[in-house]
Formats: structure tokens, sequence, C-alpha cells
């Protein structure tokens, strides 16, 4: 009974007309995984058992599972929310589903968003875990220290070819280990490009902005590059003499050259100034102009 007045307690503080059930006196009236709820008949309030949020029962049956999870399905199969039968009254009803087919074997089908995610990477999981196939045969959220994926730093598992656990530039590699460009040359970038059931793949590509030469590595658009004293690097890797005299800076966009702090060839309130993220000790001398915030001379 104790249970019962609470329930109107709480109802009543809408002035509803509460019914009382014929089990008020009889204790907790419902099966172990269902909670007591206030519902609606006709016109009245009452009390009725139903699944918790986020959980089903199968028709005909009392008991509540989690849904999106194999409950009590068969392995490879998920217990989906029957979306018709959370309108009626006291019903939340699931059905065992088959996941659906994603485009490939390198992902993987989330049922809470129906999305297909790539296999071993973080996808729609909490931080420190990855996507992998779990022992019910659906896509799982997990961390196991014995997983290639395990860096034992922090207890966390992360994406191959991420920067993962490591420092700002770095790339987590298998084996655990950080590094900064991992087999790649000058001007590159290790970046993921493939994920199999057979596990990551990587390729070495050129970093933003930069071209490769003839000898493989890749350098930074209108620099000196490879090329010879009078010569910068253009698009395709090619060498092309500097156009610009000394003191004038070359906007590719006009194919011109123009002294810094020139209002043309920029937008209003812009002028032509040098390529800040080019860095010197690193990339040369930039031939590069860009527009940038200020007076126009």
């Amino acid at each position: 009974m104790g249970i019962w007045v609470w329930l109107a307690a709480l109802l009543c503080g809408s002035q509803a007309a509460v019914l009382p059930p014929p089990w008020a006196d009889k204790g907790h009236p419902c099966p172990d995984t269902q909670e007591l709820s206030p519902g609606r008949w006709g016109g009245r309030t009452i009390a009725e058992c139903k699944c918790p949020p986020g959980t089903a029962h199968l028709p005909q049956a009392s008991t509540c599972y989690k849904l999106f999870e194999r409950g009590p399905c068969r392995t490879g199969e998920y217990f989906a929310p029957v979306e018709e039968s959370f309108n009626k009254r006291g019903e939340r009803q699931g059905m065992c589903v088959r996941p659906q087919q994603c485009a490939d074997e390198t992902l993987l089908y989330w049922p809470p968003d129906g999305r297909c995610y790539y296999k071993l990477t973080q996808g729609p999981c909490y931080q420190g875990s990855i996507l992998d196939v779990g022992n019910d045969g659906l896509a799982n959220c997990t961390c196991k220290k014995d997983g290639a994926n395990y860096w034992p730093g922090d207890g966390n598992c992360y994406s191959h070819y991420s920067r993962g656990p490591c420092e700002k530039g770095q790339l987590f590699l298998p084996e655990a280990k950080c590094d900064s460009l991992g087999p790649c040359s000058k001007g590159h970038t290790f970046a993921l490009s493939e994920v199999s059931s057979n596990g990551s793949r990587a390729q070495c590509k050129c970093k933003p902005f930069h071209a490769r030469a003839t000898d493989g590595m890749c350098y930074r658009l209108y620099t000196r590059g490879p090329c010879a004293q009078d010569e910068m690097i253009s698009r395709g890797g090619r060498c092309i003499k500097v156009p610009c005299a000394r003191g004038r800076l070359y906007v590719p966009e006009r194919r011109r050259c123009y002294r810094p702090g020139a209002a043309e060839p920029c937008p209003l309130g812009e002028v032509v100034a040098f390529d800040f993220e080019a860095r010197p000790a690193v990339d040369g001398l930039s031939h590069n102009g860009v527009c940038a915030c200020g007076t126009g001379m």
C-alpha cells in the first residue's frame, strides 16, 4: 500500500483523479523488470506496470530487456523497439531483428542510430573505446587489454593512425607506438586509407598546400624546395622560375606579383601579406602572397 500512496501523492499534484488498482493493498504489483508508472484510461489517470525507458518486452511476455542489445534474441540479432506499441497503454514491446548490411566488411552497423561506422575506430563509442564485433555477433564498444589498440599508459583503446594518446603531431601506430611521421618522408602525413577485417592500412600523403617533387618528397608550394636558386615549386611538383622581382609576393589566384601591403587584389579591408603559415626554418623562403586584414598602402 505504501507504493500506491506514494504514486497517488505524485499524481494528485496535477489534480488528476487517480483510480486505485485492485492490487493497491498487496505490495509491489509489477514483474521484477517492470516499474509502476502513471497512465491514462478513458479520462482517468491510473497506475500501470511498464518496462522502464530504454527497455521493452516481447509480445505475450513480461520480462523487459535493453533495446539495441542481444537480449532474448539469437546470436547476431538485436532487440529492436516496435514503435507502434509505445503509443498504446501499458505497452513497450520489442522484437528480434538482424542488423542492416553496410557497404562492405570494413563497416559495422550501429542499431541505436541506424548508421554504419568503420570497425576498430571510435565511431559512436565513448572516448577510450573502439567499435568491434562482440561475442554476441553485434557491434560493441570495447577495450581489451590484450588488444592491438590498447594503450597501457591510460588503460584506454584508440584507433590506429589517429592522434590517440600521443602528443600533438604524432600518430598512434600498431604495437602501441607514437610516431611523428610513421614511415613517411619529408612533407608527408601518415593517414588512414583503409579499414578491413585483417586490420587497418594507412598511406603517406602530401600535407595540405604541398606538392610532391621528382625526388619523392613533398614541399610547400611556392618555396624553393628542390629547385634551382631562382626557381620555386608549383602545383604538380614542377620547378618554375620565380616570376616576381625582389620585394614582391606571388598571388597564385591572379598569377601576378604584388607589393606587400597593397590593397589590390584583396577584398575591402585586406592587403597582400606574407604567408605566415610557411616556416622558413623548415620550408625555406616562401614567395606566396595571401590576403590578410590591414590598411592598404
